[in-house]
Parts: structure tokens; C-alpha cells; sequence
């Protein structure tokens, strides 16, 4: 498979220096806690390893004098996987988490996993972007949106980043990023679709991103005006 290259415009890498500096600041404010001694600051794993906030990740970690650990997946004892990792008969055809899967994982959560094992000499975690988060695995359990272009799921990814944090916050183990996967293990209110909800709402809400391939545009930039 060939390479991607990606043209940004200056406003884009504005945002991506900007992204990074965050990620370091972050990553110095993990490492500052060892008293010179550099962590090992576990970095989550991805379905997609190549992605840049996932290589900015390590780049970060490794710039503020952290060692970074890529963790394998997560893996729940009580769902079946293949020999690749890919669940079996636990998602849908978007790749959305089956309710009974997702029930199962809440139920048992880090316990019924592999991930005390994967945690041995980490010292921290951060939680890299990724994709929507199945519904399943919210708190008060919702259907898919139901918007075609906007159907990014890993019912894997989301498996091993709820187990994994599930662990985190039961052990007291230092966290950064993953807030939307944090507020759903931590049983919060979530919007599924920020525009679906204010349309609801009769509230016009336009927005530009900075992933052109995703929305066609370079750049995060919210508003919303009342109609």
C-alpha cells in the first residue's frame, strides 16, 4: 500500500505545531514527576499506529525524556478474538461494540482483561485521538446516530482504551488525554454527534476540521449562532 502524502496549508501546521506543543508540555509535566529519573510512559494501543496524533504521542514522550511503551491490546476474557485481534461476532457492520459485548465489558471491566499484565512497569498512560466510541458502551446506552459519512468505529480500539482506563483510575495510575473514553467509564452524559444535537435543538452549528479527508477542511473551528 502506497504512502499518503498530506499537503497542510500554513493554518494547518499552525494546528500541528500547536498540537505537538501540547502533547510535550504534557509529556514534561509526566517525566517532571519521576525527580529526574525518566518513566516509562506507556503509550495505548491503536488500530491505527500510523496515525499522527499517535506519532506525535511518542515523539512528545520521547522529547520530554520519558520512555515510551506501545502497549498491545486490551483483550477481554469474556470476547472471543481471531488469531489477528479482531473481535468475532461482537460488532457490528460499522464496527460498533454489540450490546451484549459492551455489557459484558462494563459488567467485568479491567478484571476479566489483560491488562494488569500489560501495566507491569508502566509508570503512566496517555491515550492517544482516535475514533467515535461505540454508543454501547455509554452509560445510558444509545442507537447510532445514523449519519453515513460520520461512522469511524473500532469496537477493538474502544474494548481495550475502556479496559485499560477502567484499570487506571482503580489503581491511581496517572492519565493524560482519553477524556471522551474517561467520561464514559466514569458513567458521564455524552453527545454522540455535537451537530446532530444542536440541529435537534433548532440551533445552527457549523464547523470546519482540521483532517481534510474527513470533513474537507484543515482546520478545528467551532460556532454556532442561534437561529
Amino acid at each position: 500500500m502506497k504512502s499518503k502524502i498530506r499537503y497542510y496549508s500554513l493554518p494547518g501546521r499552525i494546528a500541528s505545531i500547536v498540537l505537538f506543543l501540547i502533547l510535550w508540555m504534557s509529556c514534561s509535566a509526566i517525566v517532571s514527576e519521576a525527580s529526574g529519573k525518566p518513566l516509562s510512559v506507556g503509550i495505548a494501543w491503536s488500530n491505527v499506529p500510523d496515525s499522527y496524533s499517535y506519532t506525535s504521542t511518542i515523539r512528545a514522550v520521547k522529547e520530554a525524556g520519558g520512555t515510551p511503551v506501545i502497549l498491545d491490546m486490551v483483550k477481554s476474557y469474556d470476547l472471543n478474538y481471531d488469531e489477528e485481534g479482531n473481535l468475532i461476532d461482537a460488532k457490528d457492520e460499522r464496527g460498533i461494540l454489540a450490546s451484549k459485548a459492551a455489557k459484558l465489558v462494563k459488567c467485568n471491566r479491567w478484571q476479566n482483561s489483560n491488562a494488569a499484565a500489560l501495566m507491569e512497569g508502566i509508570d503512566c498512560i496517555i491515550f492517544p485521538g482516535g475514533w467515535d466510541i461505540s454508543p454501547t458502551l455509554y452509560y445510558d446506552r444509545q442507537a447510532w446516530h445514523g449519519i453515513e459519512e460520520d461512522s469511524d468505529y473500532s469496537a477493538e480500539r474502544d474494548v481495550s482504551d475502556y479496559l485499560l482506563l477502567s484499570y487506571c483510575l482503580e489503581q491511581d495510575i496517572p492519565t493524560r488525554r482519553g477524556m471522551q473514553m474517561l467520561a464514559i467509564v466514569s458513567g458521564a452524559e455524552i453527545v454522540q454527534d455535537i451537530p446532530q444535537w444542536f440541529a435537534e435543538k433548532g440551533v445552527e452549528y457549523g464547523y470546519q476540521h482540521r483532517d481534510r479527508e474527513k470533513k474537507g477542511i484543515l482546520l478545528s473551528c467551532y460556532r454556532y449562532s442561534e437561529s
